[in-house]
């Protein structure tokens, strides 16, 4: 059976692109508060001929540094024949096997001077694999976790499909295969020069 071969790039958004498997870049929405405010002001100082406070406000806005880091699962056995789970890093051209279970860790570091409001982080789920459900948790900080089952339309909590039993339509709990976007909402956002960091785990198919 041929591995699956993928290479990692650090950054920003990390990305990785794969033969089977593609990894898509970190998604990140931050709505900074008072973007209309800080425009109306910034053409009134020009009419009025003062200062443009653009400098200003572009050294007091929030600044987000994102950053997506994929491990693969390996187990081993301690010399009591215990076994041992370690995660090893995935940098460069790197090979996965069907089976095999890819745990991405998602970090936010805000290097702004104020908080960061309203983030919300938003990874689809790479081709090629499922997620492991009840798998994502939040490592530092905290968030709200939801799931999209329609190629990030619409999240929630715990998606559910419409199957037809005996005749009649009934909501079930969506199988791992039909997820296809993970999302964090933190709510509280990120304090200046502080960091978040969210984890989830994929498995790659057949």
């Amino acid at each position: 059976m041929r591995p699956i071969q993928f290479a990692m790039s650090a950054g920003l958004a990390a990305i990785a692109s794969v033969l089977a498997l593609n990894i898509n870049p970190l998604l990140a929405e931050v709505q900074a508060g008072n973007q209309a405010g800080n425009q109306a002001g910034a053409q009134a100082g020009n009419q009025a001929g003062e200062p443009s406070p653009i400098l200003a406000q572009a050294q007091t806005r929030p600044e987000v540094k994102l950053k997506l880091i994929a491990a693969k699962r390996v187990t081993t056995r301690d010399a009591q024949g215990q076994a041992q789970v370690q995660w090893q890093p995935l940098s460069g051209n790197a090979a996965v096997q069907p089976g095999d279970v890819i745990r991405f860790t998602l970090r936010g570091n805000n290097v702004g001077t104020v908080p960061a409001k309203q983030l919300v982080l938003q990874q689809p789920i790479p081709k090629g694999t499922q997620l492991v459900l009840q798998s994502a948790r939040m490592v530092q900080g905290s968030s709200e976790i939801l799931y999209s089952i329609d190629q990030g339309k619409t999240f929630s909590r715990n998606p559910v499909i419409t199957v037809t039993e005996e005749g009649r339509a009934v909501e079930r709990a969506a199988p791992a295969e039909v997820y296809t976007h993970i999302q964090l909402r933190l709510s509280q956002g990120i304090a200046p020069q502080a960091q978040i960091e969210g984890e989830y785990q994929v498995r790659v198919g057949s």
